[in-house]
């Protein structure tokens, strides 16, 4: 009689402890998924965000390349006309000497 018993509770009890694995094997499984979803979302933000702070890094830096190279070509202008300025100076100089 025990040894039926016993073996009647195993057979219920072995259903029972599949059903509740597969219950725990599900919820873990739904737990991943949530997770990864979450972490998809969130690579996405991050993603967003790096190629706004590109575009951004990549403006400013075109403006400074723009301003520098603009001022560089005033200073440039300024010094060409310093020296044509000085070469006409020694040239009527010259000129003035030799009329001497």
């Amino acid at each position: 009689i025990y040894t039926s018993l016993y073996t009647l509770s195993l057979h219920d009890a072995l259903p029972i402890y599949i059903v509740r694995k597969a219950e725990d094997r599900a919820k873990a499984l739904v737990e991943q998924e949530e997770i990864t979803k979450q972490a998809q979302t969130r690579a996405v933000e991050v993603l967003t965000q790096a190629q706004m702070k590109s575009r951004e890094m990549r403006q400013a830096s075109q403006e400074f390349a723009e301003t520098m190279l603009k001022s560089t070509e005033e200073t440039l202008t300024k010094a060409l006309s310093d020296v044509r300025s000085t070469r006409q100076a020694l040239k009527t100089s010259g000129r003035n000497q030799q009329k001497q």
